[in-house]
């Protein structure tokens, strides 16, 4: 007979996992056999939320969001830098009384765009040195409509429903809407309903 050592190398995030291991042996007739192999990776750290969602943030504004990291089993660790590949984020972290840490993530862009953003927080563990945070914004201007691409179902004689949107100015100040029209300057049928200081109601007429 012959020992086998089978090393399982867990990957952080992971779920259970289950492998099979298969052995070429000079036995034979059956000079196979298959080792079922199965491990689960332990959470180490835990992170709440584990995504951001800092939603419509003006551009040329800043918005900040916090999220919390804490050592599963209550051990003490450190935090040693936080990255992300865009320079649109940037954070501040704190320690935390019971333990852990409070991270400030904070996002400040002049372009407008959807953005997606995998950081990494980088602790003293021996074994998991990165700890991934997720970041999700819309950088906005100062006025978004809340239905960006407006549709609308036909009538069986061929007419088409108005279109319904609500407008609104994120920045400080009243939302003043002046004019509706097309690509080509022609004036829109509308109508406008005002909400608030900062919000109004757009009905679009197409003929």
């Amino acid at each position: 007979s012959e020992t086998l050592k089978v090393t399982f190398i867990a990957q952080p995030g992971k779920r259970p996992e289950s492998y099979f291991v298969t052995l070429t042996t000079d036995e034979p007739g059956i000079p196979r056999a298959v080792l079922p192999v199965r491990g689960k990776c332990k959470q180490v750290f835990i992170v709440e939320p584990q995504v951001l969602y800092f939603g419509c943030v003006p551009k040329d504004r800043s918005e900040t969001k916090e999220a919390v990291i804490t050592h599963a089993d209550g051990k003490p660790f450190q935090i040693r830098e936080i990255r992300a590949s865009n320079p649109e984020f940037s954070f501040k972290w704190d320690p935390l009384p019971a333990g852990g840490y409070r991270i400030l993530a904070t996002v400040l862009s002049a372009r407008a765009g959807a953005i997606a953003e995998g950081a990494a927080v980088l602790t003293d563990h021996p074994a998991i040195l990165a700890v991934p945070l997720q970041l999700s914004v819309r950088i906005t201007g100062d006025v978004i409509s809340l239905t960006p691409v407006l549709a609308a179902a036909q009538h069986p004689d061929k007419t088409v429903a108005p279109f319904q949107t609500v407008i609104q100015r994120l920045t400080p100040g009243e939302l003043k809407i002046e004019n509706v029209t097309e690509a080509d300057g022609a004036a829109v049928a509308h109508t406008i309903e005002r909400v608030d200081e900062k919000t109004c109601k757009l009905t679009v007429v197409f003929k």
